[in-house]
């Protein structure tokens, strides 16, 4: 079975058509070529939109906090880092604690991705820096390698 695309005109066999139930034959009015155009233009004239959508989504999945929650935290913070007070260029990102899920604040990207490291090696920087070298431990790999 064959039809024919509403853009381009083109012929083609409905297997070149996106699935649709509602439309002629259950598939849509659209090659799929011409609704891959149209849907990339859609989103380009509507990026802001698109980008606020996945923001609010992200951070109510993630954080299950609301735009508007964010909103007054960054208020609050008078949209400083809660670590270097320091504005950021773009979001402040949401520092959590991984285990509980407790929000904390809002950070620029440099001190997130600083708190995180810390978090996960602070102990072992102190001690460097205090001059407590403690024994490497050898990676699994090396391991397998000394036998």
């Amino acid at each position: 079975m064959t039809k024919a695309c509403r853009d381009c005109k083109q012929v083609s066999p409905v297997t070149n058509f996106r699935k649709n139930p509602n439309g002629r034959f259950g598939v849509a009015s659209y090659c799929k070529p011409c609704q891959s155009k149209r849907s990339r233009a859609h989103y380009l004239a509507n990026l802001e939109h698109h980008k606020a959508t996945r923001r609010r989504y992200g951070l109510k999945k993630r954080y299950g906090l609301s735009i508007t929650r964010y909103n007054e935290m960054f208020v609050a913070q008078f949209g400083l880092c809660a670590i270097c007070k320091e504005p950021s260029k773009t979001n402040l990102h949401v520092d959590h604690e991984h285990r509980t899920g407790h929000i904390r604040g809002l950070l620029c990207a440099f001190c997130n991705r600083f708190l995180g490291q810390y978090e996960r090696y602070g102990q072992a920087a102190a001690q460097y820096l205090r001059g407590e070298n403690p024994e490497p431990v050898p990676l699994p790999e090396m391991q397998e390698i000394a036998r």
